[in-house]
């Protein structure tokens, strides 16, 4: 999502930005899901498996759009010409296509810039009469970042932080002929990998295509190079007696550990069972990980071995394993502790 938002904030004018704001029914993405659309022919992001974006081009092109407009997709028919054919979807999708001027450039490089900051902002935009006046509402933590409302701003704006009564990606009615789009950005996950080997390699290139921020550190400054994890937004080179000395790993942080040296794993595996983490994944059988604690039961949040049971072989087949059982984790997790789908 980073990257997307950072492409929209570079965008010029003649772009426009296009989010799924409400579906009713099935559809192959989810509210919230956004593309950008250029000038030149270049596309980034996806809200579907081509239907969408395709007429949404198409009017993009021949200027039949406002700078602002809500564009339904009815993806329910079972005929050979309907818009759903082989595309996942079967419900109404609507879309919301904004021309990239500069006041919505400024508010998307505001919410990039929060996240860059760990910080999650709220975006409340309100749409009216189908049309969507470029009046939106910026919220991050206890404060508004940025305020193009006009008349009166909703008590529910400013309480949200604490007691959010409105869900992510939904057309919330706010009085007759109007409407509120409420979407959430979140910081990136962390990914922090113990181990350097070439069996890493495979996992960050496919971890990279994710929301995760990834982290790969080691003792070994060999295997800590460009070459080998160009992919990885951060190396982080360790001391092998002193893992934890230059390296806070916070709470909300994914950890990996595949390093492949026994003491090692051991010294970091009980490091940080130190924090209060939620995901632990350890390289290796349920008996190894059972000898690293020194016959200590092995806690609920530590995954071992690491990785979805699919039989996979070869550090291709383990990346793969590894990436299914993260983004399961990942997407159970917000569910369970927040409001938004």
């Amino acid at each position: 999502m980073n990257s997307l938002l950072a492409k929209i904030v570079q965008a010029n004018s003649e772009d426009y930005v296009a989010t799924i704001v409400h579906v009713e029914g099935s559809s192959y993405r989810k509210e919230g899901a956004m593309m950008l659309f250029q000038s030149n022919g270049n596309r980034h992001g996806i809200l579907s498996v081509g239907c969408l974006e395709e007429d949404i081009s198409t009017r993009i092109e021949s200027e039949q759009l406002e700078d602002a407009e809500v564009l339904p997709f009815d993806m329910r028919a079972e005929d050979d010409l309907g818009w759903g054919m082989n595309s996942g979807c079967n419900g109404i999708i609507y879309v919301l296509i904004e021309r990239c001027c500069k006041q919505v450039r400024k508010g998307y490089e505001q919410i990039l810039s929060e996240l860059k900051l760990g910080k999650e902002v709220t975006l409340f935009k309100r749409i009216t009469a189908g049309k969507a006046p470029l009046k939106h509402i910026l919220h991050s933590g206890d404060r508004l970042i940025l305020n193009n409302w006009q008349g009166e701003i909703p008590s529910f704006v400013t309480a949200y932080n604490s007691e959010p009564p409105l869900k992510n990606g939904r057309f919330i009615n706010v009085e007759l002929n109007e409407t509120l789009y409420v979407q959430t950005f979140r910081p990136l996950k962390r990914l922090v990998i113990f181990g350097a080997g070439d069996d890493v390699i495979p996992l960050v290139q496919l971890v990279a295509k994710l929301d995760f921020y990834i982290l790969v550190v080691d003792w070994r400054e060999a295997l800590l190079t460009d070459t080998r994890f160009s992919e990885a937004n951060e190396k982080m080179l360790i001391k092998k007696d002193d893992l934890f000395a230059n390296l806070d790993v916070q709470d909300d942080d994914f950890v990996i550990i595949m390093t492949h040296q026994f003491q090692q794993d051991q010294l970091i595996l009980k490091g940080l069972l130190k924090k209060q983490l939620g995901y632990i994944g350890v390289l290796g059988s349920k008996n190894r990980t059972a000898r690293l604690l020194e016959g200590a039961s092995v806690p609920g949040f530590v995954y071992s071995p690491i990785g979805e049971m699919i039989k996979a072989e070869g550090p291709d087949e383990i990346a793969i394993s590894i990436v299914a059982q993260l983004i399961k984790f990942k997407n159970t997790e917000l569910k369970k502790v927040t409001f938004y789908q």
